[in-house]
Formats: C-alpha cells, structure tokens, sequence
C-alpha cells in the first residue's frame, strides 16, 4: 500500500464573512498530481462542497500546497476541512 504523502506547505483560504458560518460545515476531497520539486502540477475537487464559491476559494490556495521533492510524479489524495478562525 502506498504511503501517503504529506504537504510541506499547505495554507487554507481566507474565508469571508459571509461565508463563515458555512465553511465551518464543509469538507471537500482533493486529488493533487505533484510536479517536479513537489510543486501542485495539477489538483482538481473529486468531491468539492456543496458551495461553488468556496470551492474556487479552496482550489486557489490548493494550488500553492507543496510536498517533499521526492513526491514527484505522483498523485495524492487528501480530505480537506476548513479552517474556521
């Protein structure tokens, strides 16, 4: 069995006010597809929330995640909750 990969860098969205109160319920699952040096080549939603906003806001801040250089090549998936300050 594979062993998961885990994000050396992995910020989450700003979250406006309005959308707070809904954010704080969500989880979504991504798939990342890891470039050389452990860039995000690629990530898409295979199960995003059910808010469209918050998914662009959450696919932005995706693609700037990074994993250890030896992560290249691969895919990963990962559950995502936000992070409701």
């Amino acid at each position: 069995m594979a062993k998961n990969l885990d994000p050396i860098f992995h910020p989450l969205p700003e979250i406006p006010e309005d959308l707070r109160e809904e954010a704080f319920l969500s989880r979504a699952v991504a798939r990342f597809h890891i470039g050389e040096n452990g860039i995000v080549a690629k990530v898409e939603l295979i199960q995003p929330c059910s808010n469209p906003r918050l998914n662009v806001l959450l696919l932005k801040s995706l693609q700037k995640w990074k994993f250890p250089r030896e992560s290249s090549g691969k895919t990963q998936e990962i559950s995502v909750t936000f992070l409701v300050k």
